[in-house]
């Protein structure tokens, strides 16, 4: 009865360190995902240099042309979408008028302006790690690496804060791939409508490439 006890006890306090370790893995590794992001936020929110492409979206989204002269009066949205489409940046839409919104409420500083694509890049983690729980079920404390290993290279990181639709098409791509593994996985009509309506919509608000990005991904 003792030994038995023992084991018990030995088996109950090994399960209990091994929670522990799967617990302070998990905060350790969202703790550094978060510290990532603030230090990628305080190096590029702020930063008030614009290039072509960037400064042709704001511009649209006042409804004005490229290259359009500082204090000229802001146009209704649907003047911007008119340029875009006669061969400035030739996007959808949904991402101009998001943009014209998105100003109303929080005004045109350069942190405003940048912290719109962030909310999508930071939205892109948050949907890597929802998918890699439900979908592939990777173990709670390796979820917060799952975008990390894929978020976290240059390309994303360059385009984190960039004035363009790239995070909101990166989310796309995210959401997009771990929709059509749960369909795969568990197919049913909810699911298949839930992936056709999300690639209608990333491909509405942002770029004529999204299904070409999501079939080369």
């Amino acid at each position: 009865g003792g030994a038995m006890s023992r084991r018990g006890f030995s088996l109950a306090t090994s399960q209990a360190l091994h929670g522990l370790v799967k617990v302070s893995v998990a905060i350790a590794t969202v703790c550094m995902m978060v510290a990532g992001l603030a230090v990628l936020a305080g190096n590029n929110l702020a930063d008030p240099d614009f290039w072509w492409d960037e400064a042709g979206q704001f511009w649209m989204s006042q409804g004005q042309n490229h290259g359009s002269a500082f204090g000229t009066p802001v146009g209704a949205v649907t003047e911007g979408l008119d340029y875009g489409r006669n061969g400035y940046n030739l996007d959808p839409i949904g991402f101009t008028v998001l943009l014209r919104y998105w100003i109303g409420a929080f005004g045109s500083s350069p942190g405003a302006l940048r912290a719109l694509p962030f909310v999508f890049f930071i939205l892109s983690f948050l949907a890597a790690m929802w998918f890699a729980r439900r979908t592939y079920r990777i173990p709670w404390p390796l979820v917060a690496l799952a975008p990390a290993v894929v978020l976290s290279i240059y390309i994303p990181l360059q385009y984190s804060t960039e004035l363009r639709p790239y995070s909101l098409e990166l989310l796309g791509v995210v959401v997009v791939a771990g929709l059509t593994a749960e369909y795969i996985a568990r197919p049913c009509l909810p699911s298949l409508l839930l992936l056709i309506g999300s690639l209608v919509a990333f491909s509405v608000f942002s770029r004529y490439s999204f299904v070409t990005t999501v079939i080369a991904s």
